[in-house]
């Protein structure tokens, strides 16, 4: 009878750890998939603005006018504005709205984040055509469009998550079949039977010829002298197993299944962290804008690299023996234009320095006021009272240099609001100023506007 053809079983078991390992690659593809269909999409777009001097007066001023319009762009008008036109709320584009502004160039970049690519694209056209037509009435400088809004994401990224997806369920599906492949083999086959034995017997017996001894002594002949039986030869000592250990097709294909996997996680592991490309290092910081009239809860969070906002209100230098301290409040001054009236400031200063060190308080009560022209005293001249605002800037950002008798700092300086029943929260707002301090008075300058000092107090150690 001829053995059963067992090929095409083994062709079966040959087959099933690909299959394994292909059930898991698809597995791995679906889960993939899926979790790209349901995250929230989001695209970004940046469009620009630059501030040109017309005369060489303006050409001193740009910085700073390029300051007053970074500023302009969180405002709630201004959002308002560019949202009147567009199919998303005031609030959503506020909370995907960003300004850079480059190093002390004079060119604002307005980038809009928003689920829909034409929206986000719509959203910074927007808000740059909203600053633009506010910079047709300056006579200093010239405020124009430097680019339209264009994507600066690069897509959404979904094909680079599918073949992050496709290396790492090829990764699990090639652990997986050599695992199987390895799991699915019996144990190493044991020494081959000796001769002359069977399948489940014991030693093999030794075959004995009798017709030798049948012709020399025929039946009914006296029986021979018995001799003794040589002793049997000893059997050799076991001294150990006698086939050496060796690495089976089934351990060989694991360690190789592993070794691929480990390696195609690796590469999966390299493309999931290049999803994005880095800013340049030249690029201004990027503060998120709030929109302050969702309520007193919900301002602007503290603004990257600085500190909790109103964490040093408090804190001074000690002047020592080569310092100096100062303070003084000044009249009012503007610090923006409305559609109808101005918002106006009383600003007060103080600032204590060692020498060395600086740290420089500011607070700014806000008025707003139906005048054509800030009044010297807003509360004289019946304006409403707003919301003060508070700022806290130290060195290195914090310049302050002595020139005899009088102190200059200039700074840029961020605020923050006290809301009631809330923490300090930064308005996401920063006014650069450059003030004047000596015993005889002082003056302020804020963007284009300046105001004297009211009342000054300056004392020189050293």
């Amino acid at each position: 009878m001829s053995a059963p053809d067992r090929r095409p079983t083994d062709r079966r078991d040959a087959r099933r750890p690909w299959l394994a390992g292909g059930l898991v690659l698809l597995l791995v593809l679906a889960v993939t998939a899926g979790a790209l269909a349901l995250r929230p999409r989001e695209t970004s777009a940046a469009a620009a603005l630059s501030v040109t001097p017309r005369t060489a007066d303006g050409a001193a001023a740009a910085v700073l006018v390029a300051d007053r319009y970074a500023a302009l762009a969180t405002a709630p008008e201004t959002v308002r504005a560019a949202a009147t036109d567009l199919a998303v709320a005031a609030t959503d584009l506020a909370d995907g709205l960003a300004v850079e502004r480059v190093g002390d160039a004079a060119t604002i970049t307005v980038r809009g984040t928003l689920p829909d690519r034409a929206d986000a694209v719509r959203a910074a056209d927007a808000v740059v055509d909203v600053l633009v037509a506010e910079g047709a009435t300056e006579e200093l400088v010239d405020v124009a469009r430097v680019s339209t809004a264009t994507p600066v994401d690069g897509g959404d990224g979904t094909g680079r998550w599918l073949l992050v997806g496709l290396l790492t369920g090829l990764a699990l599906g090639l652990a997986t079949a050599a695992v199987t492949a390895a799991t699915r083999r019996g144990p190493a086959p044991g020494p081959a039977p000796a001769p002359g034995s069977t399948p489940g017997s014991g030693p093999p017996v030794d075959v004995i010829d009798d017709l030798p001894g049948f012709l020399d002594h025929p039946p009914g002949s006296p029986a021979p002298a018995a001799t003794p039986a040589p002793a049997p030869a000893p059997a050799p000592a076991r001294t150990g197993s006698t086939t050496a250990p060796t690495i089976g097709a089934g351990g060989r294909a694991a360690r190789a299944g592993t070794a691929a996997a480990v390696v195609l996680l690796l590469g999966a592991a390299v493309l999931a962290g290049t999803g994005r490309t880095p800013a340049p290092a030249n690029a201004a910081r990027s503060v998120p804008l709030a929109f302050p009239d969702s309520g007193p809860d919900t301002a602007a969070g503290s603004p990257p690299d600085l500190a909790a906002a109103g964490a040093r209100a408090f804190d001074s230098v000690l002047p020592g023996e080569d310092g100096l301290t100062a303070r003084a409040t000044f009249t009012g001054l503007l610090l923006e234009e409305r559609a109808v009236g101005l918002t106006v400031t009383t600003p007060a200063l103080s600032v204590s320095t060692d020498g060395d060190r600086a740290l420089a308080h500011l607070r700014l009560p806000v008025w707003n006021c139906l005048t054509a022209e800030p009044p010297a005293d807003p509360a004289a001249a019946g304006c409403a009272r707003g919301r003060t605002e508070y700022a806290d800037l130290s060195d290195p950002d914090l310049q302050v240099r002595r020139d005899g008798d009088r102190v200059e700092l200039t700074g840029s300086f961020p605020t923050y609001t006290r809301p009631n029943g809330g923490p300090p929260a930064y308005t996401g707002r920063a006014y650069r100023l450059t003030a004047t301090l000596a015993a005889d008075g002082g003056m302020l300058q804020l963007g284009l506007d300046s105001a004297p000092a009211d009342l000054t107090e300056v004392q020189f150690r050293g």
